[in-house]
């Protein structure tokens, strides 16, 4: 419990806070006597498409932080003191009292857990909860799943400032990360292109030469656009450009043409 405590806290200052990256969630867990001994771990994170890889990235940094340092000391203090609030609290409700003899007479529970409950919060160190961590976030028994809204790539790559969309390769990636190199397919006469990537603009009224230039972007789970749009035509339409993508150590060339009535893309199937 304090594990999922002390995770809590940092997803809420880290990745609410800073990065602004989720609406809400955290982390929750439970232990299970029957039928079997078990555990369960389950972190919900809310956010949009465009956030997924920076929230897996930074659960995963502030796992393998409480992993191998343990909780900031006064992290764990924060805890502790919630904790103790919270049962001297309890302590004056009479269902508390009843469901502590329950489990005491049915489960066969310590009932010196319950009664001496702060010399056990008290006693409770950084190091008891980087050992738990160690044990119950074990990378081996995690499983991520990521849920898209339906169609959301296609439908952000269907028009651009009222403008249609052809897509003209599809390739298949097996890695995020995502290097995108962009160069004039034939000679430099001023075509000028903004370039999208799943909505959002990654560079605003570039004018394409002979050489290149390059974008580093993230691909969330799904489908994924890149889009060129025409902001001229330079002086031999349509606009033409050379994308070389790299992604897990393969690479990926695509011309790509855009005009004042369609603009050309790409789509990256990440699996």
């Amino acid at each position: 419990a304090a594990m999922t405590e002390a995770l809590n806290i940092k997803i809420i200052e880290e990745i609410r806070e800073k990065a602004q990256a989720i609406y809400g969630g955290g982390v929750y867990g439970s232990l299970q006597k029957e039928p079997y001994p078990s555990y369960t771990m389950m972190a919900q994170l809310p956010t949009g498409p465009e956030k997924v890889q920076t929230v897996l990235s930074s659960l995963k940094t502030e796992i393998e932080k409480i992993q191998k340092n343990g909780p900031a000391p006064e992290t764990l203090e924060k805890v502790k003191k919630q904790w103790l609030e919270k049962y001297r609290e309890s302590l004056k409700d009479n269902d508390t009292w009843m469901n502590t003899l329950l489990e005491t007479k049915v489960e066969g529970k310590n009932p010196d857990r319950f009664l001496n409950y702060e010399k056990y919060v008290n006693a409770l160190t950084v190091n008891d909860v980087k050992n738990a961590a160690k044990v119950y976030l074990n990378p081996a028994n995690m499983i991520t799943a990521v849920q898209l809204p339906e169609k959301a790539a296609e439908k952000t790559a269907a028009m651009v400032n009222g403008r249609n969309t052809k897509v003209i390769e599809t390739f298949d990636i097996t890695d995020a990360d995502i290097t995108i190199d962009i160069v004039d397919n034939a000679e430099a006469d001023g075509d000028q292109i903004s370039l999208f990537f799943n909505g959002n603009k990654v560079a605003d009224k570039l004018t394409l030469t002979e050489k290149t230039v390059s974008y580093k972007l993230k691909a969330v789970k799904g489908v994924n656009n890149i889009i060129m749009f025409a902001e001229n035509l330079g002086t031999t339409p349509p606009n033409t450009a050379l994308m070389l993508i790299r992604s897990g150590g393969k690479e990926y060339r695509a011309t790509v043409r855009s005009d004042l009535k369609e603009s050309g893309a790409v789509q990256l199937n990440f699996k």
